[in-house]
């Protein structure tokens, strides 16, 4: 037993060993694990930040591809608002990056630029770089968006994903110290056509002579040799050469191409003179349908306040007529050619206190290399087609300009409803009174007057009175030069034009009887022509004396020489047909043809066949080809004993209606049937 006992008193060596040893494996496991940790964190051959393994599994320590993604929007934010900063960029080299962006957008001013950004990619072998595709749209102003595709590189630094900035941003093939630098690109601007495809406004090239004065060895001589070739004042010229600068261009004349050719070796061999070749917009004949045509000119400051960013200085634009009433679609819309300077100096740059940075001017070396980068093509301006004839608006313009009085002719095609002619004379430019103007139209509107007669059942034979005067609730109305017919029919007093026989005739009409039938041969109906135009009114009568005046075309009732064309097209067919002008662009009015009661607008026809056979319209009698129909209108206006008149005439032959105005010409029959007789002569002439 002692023995015994005594052995559980003594220590056992070999079961003490065992724990002993599993504590030393143990530190060497922990020693051996933080020293490989150590290893790893430090080697650089990790994540580090970005990723570590903890207890097993892959989770983020360090900045995102959520992050990096927000970097990049911060980026295009920055650079939409124009607020590029050194702390969004990664160091070092944020200043230099920021002075090569800017050097390279420099030469595209004025600009708005929009970014929108792909996803972010991060390099699988160099956690810590990343890239993002963006898109700019750079809105060049006036229409002009260049799109680009670009690249925004990023570097993780201080845990954070920053923006390595280069030019590659702007657009992929860019290299930091390339500039970038715009060139505008006119477009050709549209012509106007007339029906038949025939320029009536077209681009020609031009040359502009000019005297440059410190050229100048003799300046008496040089005018006076100017002015026997190129017809200008001698004298006007050379005042204005002796008050302009040394280096003045002083204009003298510009030439067609085709009539500078033919005069260059008698010009261009004079001291002084001067000459730029240039392109713009004519019409393909002086005089060539004035007020209608319109004409073009540089743009004016309040047309480029009124379109910003679409203009410049020097751009040709329409000033009046349809050069200006059709500008945004003839004008077109400029392209943009961008060029790269590649090779060129280090800009200067200084760093603000607030790190912003500025940039040297743009200047291309003469060893910079300078490629086309990219191309906005521009858009040129469409040609505006119209119904005009050039052949019958050649003979219209020089029909009105057989008088000095201010005069008008509009020509209409009866069975399309087309205007093929609308002249105004030389005194009118730039007014176009031919299809605004506001007249009191006299005894033109006896057509209406007398068509609402037969309608209501009086013939052609019936009698119709016309004494020299006749009086209406107190007032007095009388016929021209005071004259009358005694006992005569409807016939006559038509083709005589007699006022008193429509006075009486009419007195039973109801106010709103003349409105009516007006309307039935257009007037007062509006139609978009493309221009302004006033189509006529005849009021509601208000009592006897307004009905007595409309019934003979005073009082109140008015006419355009347009609006009276239209009402003679009318009486040609029996057919209002919608008038037209521009048949494109637009064209989209919807085109009435709205008969007349077929019967009575024959018996019409035959009554304005009488007033060139028989009445007041004989002027145009012998005029050769088909039988000419119309009517004379004397119009009264303002004050005067007698009171002022215009002179009319309307009527048709064939397929071509017309109406002529003369302004304070007396009358219709002496003066503008005559002026009617040159257009049909002339036309009938040239087919």
């Amino acid at each position: 037993m002692g023995a015994e006992q005594a052995n559980w008193n003594k220590p056992d060596r070999r079961k003490r060993r065992i724990p002993l040893l599993a504590y030393l494996v143990a530190f060497i496991v922990v020693v051996i694990g933080i020293g490989w940790l150590g290893v790893t964190m430090f080697s650089g051959e990790s994540l580090g930040p970005i990723r570590g393994e903890v207890f097993g599994r892959s989770e983020p320590v360090g900045p995102t591809s959520d992050d990096a993604a927000e970097a990049v929007r911060v980026l295009l934010d920055a650079v939409e608002a124009d607020k590029l900063t050194l702390d969004l960029l990664a160091d070092p080299g944020a200043p230099e990056a920021i002075a090569s962006y800017r050097l390279a957008i420099e030469g595209l001013l004025p600009f708005e630029v929009v970014g929108t950004a792909g996803p972010v990619v991060i390099d699988e072998e160099l956690p810590d770089q990343a890239f993002a595709p963006v898109e700019l749209s750079w809105d060049l102003g006036g229409g002009v968006v260049w799109e680009t595709t670009g690249t925004v590189n990023l570097v993780v630094q201080q845990d954070e994903w920053k923006v390595d900035l280069d030019v590659s941003l702007i657009a992929d093939g860019l290299n930091n110290g390339d500039k970038l630098v715009r060139r505008r690109i006119e477009p050709n601007r549209g012509s106007i056509l007339d029906r038949n495809s025939a320029p009536l406004v077209h681009q020609v090239d031009v040359v502009y002579v000019g005297i440059q004065p410190q050229r100048v060895a003799d300046l008496a001589d040089l005018t006076a040799q100017l002015a026997q070739i190129l017809g200008v004042d001698a004298d006007e010229l050379a005042v204005r050469v002796e008050q302009a600068s040394p280096d003045a261009f002083v204009e003298v004349a510009v030439l067609p191409r085709s009539l500078y050719d033919s005069v260059r070796p008698q010009i261009f061999p004079l001291p002084g003179t001067v000459f730029r070749e240039e392109s713009e917009q004519s019409v393909v004949r002086p005089g060539l349908a004035r007020a209608v045509l319109g004409r073009s000119g540089e743009v004016t400051a309040e047309i480029m306040e009124a379109n910003p960013g679409v203009f410049q200085i020097g751009d040709v634009v329409g000033r009046s007529g349809l050069q200006f009433a059709h500008n945004a679609e003839m004008v077109g819309r400029p392209g943009v050619a961008i060029d790269v300077i590649r090779k060129a100096p280090d800009p200067a740059t200084t760093t603000t206190g607030t790190g912003l940075i500025t940039t040297s001017s743009l200047v291309v070396g003469s060893k910079d290399e300078v490629e086309q980068f990219a191309v906005i093509e521009p858009v040129h301006g469409i040609d505006i087609h119209t119904t005009l004839d050039m052949e019958m608006q050649v003979a219209a313009d020089a029909a009105v300009d057989t008088t000095d009085l201010n005069a008008a002719l509009v020509a209409i095609q009866v069975s399309t409803g087309e205007i093929v002619a609308v002249a105004n004379g030389p005194g009118s430019n730039p007014n176009n009174f031919a299809m605004t103007g506001q007249y009191p139209p006299g005894s033109i509107s006896k057509i209406v007057t007398g068509y609402s007669l037969m309608a209501g059942g009086l013939k052609t034979t019936d009698p119709a009175p016309c004494p020299r005067n006749v009086t209406v609730a107190g007032r007095e109305f009388g016929n021209a030069l005071d004259g009358a017919l005694g006992q005569i029919d409807f016939r006559t007093a038509f083709a005589q034009s007699c006022n008193t026989s429509f006075v009486n005739l009419t007195t039973d009409f109801a106010d709103d009887r003349l409105h009516k039938a007006g309307l039935e041969f257009g007037l007062g109906v509006e139609v978009d022509l493309g221009l302004p135009a006033f189509f006529g009114s005849v009021p509601i009568n208000n009592g006897d004396v307004d009905l007595a005046a409309a019934s003979f075309g005073q009082g109140r009732i008015l006419m355009s020489p347009l609006a009276a064309a239209i009402m003679a097209s009318t009486a040609a067919d029996g057919v209002y047909r919608t008038p037209r002008l521009v048949t494109s662009p637009g064209g989209e009015t919807d085109l009435v043809a709205q008969p007349l009661d077929p019967t009575i607008a024959a018996e019409l026809k035959m009554l304005m066949r009488a007033v060139v056979t028989e009445g007041s319209g004989n002027a145009v009698a012998g005029v050769p080809g088909e039988p000419v129909h119309g009517k004379t209108g004397t119009a009264e206006y303002g004050q005067g004993v007698p009171p002022p008149t215009h002179a009319w005439f309307v009527g048709f032959q064939g397929d071509i209606a017309f109406a002529v105005f003369v302004e304070s010409g007396r009358f219709g029959g002496t003066v503008a049937a005559p002026i009617a007789a040159e257009f049909l002569t002339a036309i009938g002439s040239a087919n």
